[in-house]
């Protein structure tokens, strides 16, 4: 009976872990456009154009991708200007300057339903230098129904902390949401890592790698971890009995 309980369990287990896999993989990629943006302030060619276009991705993120693969892929360091970034304002650039703002449009038409978000850092200064002060920390989130349309967002604020990028592997930083049903995002950037813990030097920018979206919740890392943990000793305890 113990044996029966045992396996029973073990299957229990594989077909959550299974289920929670098979919904990230399954997960839809959304690729936004930009509606409006204020208060961007891009230097020099780092506009905006660069949040949604692939520049320095690999691989590319693209509409339909899974979510895994999304959080899979990594934004370059260096080179030319693949992030947005805005002009300088010293030493801290949200002491003298307003919060930046775009409002972007998930699907062209009609609502999505809206689990993930997924964000790259700013390119500049990667490499373990803690020169890393222009990254984006604080970023603030609406949603609007088309109905609603993209004047105007009165709803619930959704606030996530990005980390700044320590090393050379700019990788994505995904946060799951409270499953909005929207087509327009308000995302309003309102800090950035100026005098942040290791931070050394910026903070008179504030910059972005690449935004998307993903249609279903990515699982917490520690749900993930939980259910390897217990599918592990669940299979250890059959083979002991």
């Amino acid at each position: 009976m113990k044996r029966k309980e045992n396996v029973r369990r073990v299957f229990l287990c594989v077909f959550v872990s299974v289920f929670v896999l098979a919904g990230m993989a399954n997960a839809g990629i959304i690729v936004p456009t930009i509606v409006s943006e204020a208060n961007t302030n891009p230097y020099s060619t780092a506009t905006t154009a660069a949040l949604n276009d692939n520049s320095g991705m690999t691989p590319a993120v693209n509409a339909g991708d899974s979510l895994a693969s999304a959080v899979a892929a990594t934004h370059v360091f260096g080179g030319v200007w693949e992030s947005w970034v805005t002009n300088a304002a010293a030493p801290d650039y949200f002491a003298t300057s307003p919060a930046p703002e775009i409002v972007w449009d998930l699907t062209g038409g009609g609502d999505s339903d809206v689990g993930t978000v997924i964000l790259w850092q700013y390119q500049n200064d990667g490499g373990g230098t803690g020169r890393v002060g222009n990254h984006a920390k604080t970023i603030e989130l609406q949603f609007n129904t088309e109905a609603e349309g993209a004047a105007a967002f009165a709803g619930v604020v959704s606030t996530i902390e990005m980390e700044p990028v320590m090393d050379d592997i700019n990788a994505a930083q995904a946060f799951a949401l409270s499953g909005e049903e929207a087509r327009y995002v308000l995302m309003k950037v309102t800090d950035n890592h100026f005098e942040s813990p290791d931070i050394i030097a910026g903070g008179d920018r504030v910059g972005l790698g690449e935004v998307r979206f993903a249609t279903e919740i990515i699982p917490e890392p520690a749900t993930m971890a939980l259910l390897g943990t217990g599918f592990l000793a669940l299979i250890r305890r059959r083979r002991l009995n």
